[in-house]
């Protein structure tokens, strides 16, 4: 079973969507609100991905934690900056591993990118 470790505020009304489309669909998941907590459950159990966005101390302080822990594992950054984010030099700030989508994506879409991704990673294994 795919495992994702989604760190992302579950009272957001528009997580909600995202959130019901991930079990429908069958993944396991673990959901975290903070940093804290996301790396807590990611030392507990091992994941497949992470979805987090650029809110309070997740984003990018969230993803180098987990990059240093795990290097390869891939990831999904929701952010209000979408394309902009895109277009600006990574400059170490992000995982290689990291694919950047806008908040602003439908959560059927989101379900696309995060089942792509997931088949990706598994085929590696």
């Amino acid at each position: 079973m795919i495992r994702l470790l989604v760190a992302l505020d579950p009272e957001d009304p528009e997580v909600l969507p995202l959130l019901e489309g991930l079990i429908l669909s069958g993944y396991a998941i673990s959901v975290a609100r903070d940093r804290q907590r996301a790396l807590e459950k990611f030392r507990a159990s091992p994941h497949h991905l992470v979805i987090t966005d650029d809110g309070d101390d997740r984003g990018t302080p969230l993803l180098a934690a987990i990059q240093a822990l795990a290097p390869r594992l891939p990831a999904l950054l929701l952010t209000h900056e979408g394309v902009v984010l895109l277009l600006t030099p990574r400059e170490g700030n992000l995982p290689p591993a990291c694919t950047v989508a806008s908040r602003t994506t439908s959560p059927a879409d989101l379900l696309v990118l995060v089942e792509t991704i997931c088949k990706r990673t598994t085929r590696k294994r």
